[in-house]
């Protein structure tokens, strides 16, 4: 999966089950308020990557990976 928000306020709720599955996200807010990721993943192999930032003056960008499994990976960015 590769996805790129915008907007304000943005919220980003994906889920993956299996085996060398991928996301790639992206969150560019441009309200105060700051936006919200959740990613799950379930299986073998797995990568998540969630960017988010800039954002407007104010707010919080709040970041959640879950995975369950083996060999699984994650990143997480987070630029003001």
């Amino acid at each position: 999966v590769d996805l790129v928000q915008g907007g304000n306020a943005t919220p980003l709720d994906l889920t993956q089950n299996g085996s060398d599955n991928g996301i790639e996200a992206s969150q560019m807010s441009e309200g105060a308020s700051g936006d919200v990721g959740i990613i799950g993943q379930t299986g073998i192999g797995n990568y998540a990557s969630l960017s988010q930032g800039p954002r407007g003056t104010g707010g919080t960008d709040t970041a959640t990976i879950m995975q369950n499994g083996m060999n699984n990976s994650a990143t997480v960015t987070q630029r003001q």
